[in-house]
């Protein structure tokens, strides 16, 4: 169905902006910091038009095309009988944008068409629906819904992931696997990407026919990103997009952002130059809703900040970059983890579950939106005085977000050193297990293993670190352990 811009604002109940209108400057005066354009402090918010149209993909190779690099090879999505999978082709016309001499965010081409790919997985039945929807940024089809497909099953959300312009291409890759399909996508330019999720969220929350879950009462759209996707996420609240931009009630399309191990903040348009390590944008800026960054990693000393009222970061001890283990939902097996595995690595393929800490993040971001409940401090690594992480023994860092892998550990966590499938070896991570006697130094034998794990599990639950089906699955792993 084509819904025109007028009768976009018919829908919306409100005269709004639409995407044809050029902005000068929404932004109030504008600031600089060292001659590096700096997005100035929002004195006025304009409605995000919606898109022009939403159409069904025609059958092509009748099936969604999506992938992930590392658990396409160990792994598959079992969607549960409850649940169904929609995806639609979303065309409208989005604004590029640029920074003008002052620093303030302005129009360089206004109303430059696209068609993206939205893929919507959801209940079957609306009255089976929590209301949250989890929105995801991702280039050429990733799919990024394997390390939550646990908490968003059981608790009845909706996952959505928007396909966004990559600086390389994001549509061959989909055209080359079902040119039928996929012929109509068209993402001309990376400075469209800011729009483009504006309109998908206002979509989201609006009643309208071409509301992918029209007929579904959806309370709350968290924006969430892994990588590049999430360094989309860091341009679009750090060019002031979330406060720019607002539904026609004016509160934010937007309820909570989950960004985990951002890349590179990316510049506002294809053309735009880098943006410094030192540039202010660089530290996610206090926004009106929380905000969680999730990392494998220490953070970059540049995007160091203070906690705010609405801002954590959460650093996993532990973790690999890519962290391979996926949701149950998934059906990875340990062995496909073993170098006789899919992944033919040196060493056996980490897995270490990060996965779980990212759900109960997505919880935490959920009921600190919605609860006011008020999430720990930040977590970071411990550090020496040149600023290197410091590790433990079995090269784990200390401090940061715990869990019964780092703290009650029965392998060795380190990196891959053999670079095959694209890089998979080296992000995913390797582990190599205690022998029989490291087990027995250090916690005497089986029985007292399980009880410690047991006990730390528990906690680990009761704060908030685990839910409670990933609590089960690691008391169920500490009593599958050999006796030692």
């Amino acid at each position: 169905m084509r819904t025109s811009k007028k009768s976009v604002c018919v829908v919306m109940g409100l005269a709004c902006l639409t995407v044809g209108v050029p902005v000068t400057s929404v932004m109030g005066a504008p600031s600089t910091v060292t001659g590096t354009p700096v997005p100035a402090p929002v004195r006025a918010a304009t409605t995000a038009a919606l898109p022009t149209a939403v159409t069904a993909p025609p059958a092509g190779n009748g099936r969604a095309f999506y992938h992930n690099p590392i658990i396409d090879y160990s792994g598959k999505l079992q969607l549960p009988d409850g649940y169904t999978e929609k995806e639609f082709l979303v065309s409208g016309t989005a604004n590029v944008y640029e920074h003008g001499p002052d620093g303030e965010v302005r129009v360089k081409q206004a109303d430059v068409p696209y068609t993206t790919r939205v893929l919507v997985r959801m209940p079957k039945d609306a009255r089976d629906f929590s209301g949250k929807v989890h929105l995801e940024a991702g280039p050429s089809g990733l799919d990024g819904l394997s390390r939550s497909a646990d908490k968003v099953f059981a608790d009845g959300d909706a996952w959505v992931t928007v396909l966004t312009h990559a600086l390389s291409s994001s549509t061959q890759r989909m055209k080359t696997a079902d040119p039928a399909r996929y012929d109509a996508l068209s993402l001309p330019e990376f400075g469209q990407n800011c729009d483009i999720l504006s309109q998908v969220g206002t979509l989201l929350k609006t009643r309208t026919a071409d509301n992918p879950l029209n007929g579904y009462r959806v309370k709350s759209v968290y924006a969430n990103g892994w990588a590049f996707a999430a360094s989309v996420w860091l341009t679009y609240t750090g060019e002031g997009f979330h406060d720019r931009v607002r539904l026609p009630n004016g509160r934010p399309v937007f309820d909570g952002y989950l960004i985990g191990n951002p890349g590179d903040y990316q510049p506002i348009n294809s053309t735009a130059p880098a943006v410094a390590k030192d540039d202010p944008r660089q530290k996610v800026r206090d926004l009106d809703v929380p905000v969680i960054v999730l990392l494998t990693g220490p953070q970059e000393e540049q995007r160091r900040r203070p906690d705010g009222p609405n801002y954590r970061v959460y650093e996993v001890a532990g973790a690999s970059t890519a962290s391979p283990r996926a949701a149950r939902a998934y059906g990875q097996t340990p062995e496909a983890f073993l170098t006789t595995g899919p992944f033919a690595c040196d060493y056996d393929v980490s897995r270490f579950p990060f996965n779980q800490t990212f759900q109960s993040s997505l919880t935490r971001l959920e009921n600190w939106s919605e609860k006011r409940e008020t999430p720990p401090a930040s977590a970071h690594f411990e550090r020496d005085t040149d600023g290197t992480t410091k590790l433990d023994a079995y090269g784990i860092p200390l401090g940061g977000v715990r869990t019964t892998y780092s703290d009650l550990p029965t392998a060795r966590y380190f990196a891959n050193s053999t670079d095959q499938r694209y890089s998979i070896c080296t992000s995913a991570g390797a582990q190599e297990p205690f022998s029989q006697e490291q087990l027995k130094t250090l916690y005497g034998n089986k029985t007292s293993y399980v009880k410690q794990v047991a006990r730390e599990t528990n906690r680990l639950e009761r704060q908030g670190w685990l839910l409670p089906g990933d609590a089960r699955e690691l008391r169920q792993e500490g009593r599958a352990v050999a006796d030692f």
